[in-house]
């Protein structure tokens, strides 16, 4: 029994050394002279700082990109000035300054003659609140969708503070039952970075 002490002292320091070991450190002693002793060493515990990789969410791909290609003035009619461009809404004196919410106009033609405006993607796209849209490049969460007659796109819930991280898409769409045209608008809010 004597010459195991040394062998138990010197297993546990090498343990102890190699990081195979805790504090905690149990050895047999087994009266038969032929077995070797062996070492049962304590799972060390998990360390509580250490970073675990997580999978990043997948980007969500948008429904929708638009890209502007003028800016316009505010006009009663909303009417944007031509059937090709996508006009973003900039006029101070009618409180729509370009430090604030994004109005974005396109026309979108009824079809009929084949003809197509930017307008008629946006209603291609079928946007439903939660959907992904890009802006220019930036991407946005559509957080509400409607039509509204034309004469009443005052009474539109797209309005409020001017903000930075909100936009509008405005486009026209045709109501075939009534006879009469209506705007259809898409409310966004920017989607939050990163980091």
């Amino acid at each position: 029994m004597p010459r195991l002490a040394p062998l138990t002292a010197l297993i546990a320091v090498l343990a102890l050394l190699t990081g195979c070991a805790t504090a905690h450190t149990t050895v047999s002693h087994d009266p038969s002279p032929t077995t070797t002793p062996t070492v049962t060493a304590t799972a060390a515990p998990a360390t509580p700082w250490a970073l675990v990789p997580s999978a990043s969410p997948t980007p969500t791909d948008p429904v929708l990109a638009v890209t502007t290609t003028a800016t316009m003035s505010w006009t009663p009619e909303w009417l944007p000035p031509t059937y090709d461009g996508v006009y973003r809404l900039i006029d101070e004196a009618h409180g729509i300054p370009a430090d604030g919410t994004r109005y974005i106009l396109a026309h979108a033609r009824s079809g009929i003659t084949g003809e197509r405006s930017p307008g008629n993607d946006w209603l291609d796209a079928n946007v439903q609140p939660g959907d992904s849209v890009s802006l220019d490049g930036v991407s946005y969460t559509a957080t509400a969708v409607g039509d509204i007659d034309k004469d009443r796109i005052a009474d539109a819930p797209i309005w409020g503070l001017n903000d930075e991280n909100r936009a509008v898409l405005i486009t026209c769409r045709a109501q075939w039952a009534t006879q009469a045209t209506a705007n259809h608008y898409i409310a966004l809010e920017r989607e939050k970075e990163d980091g």
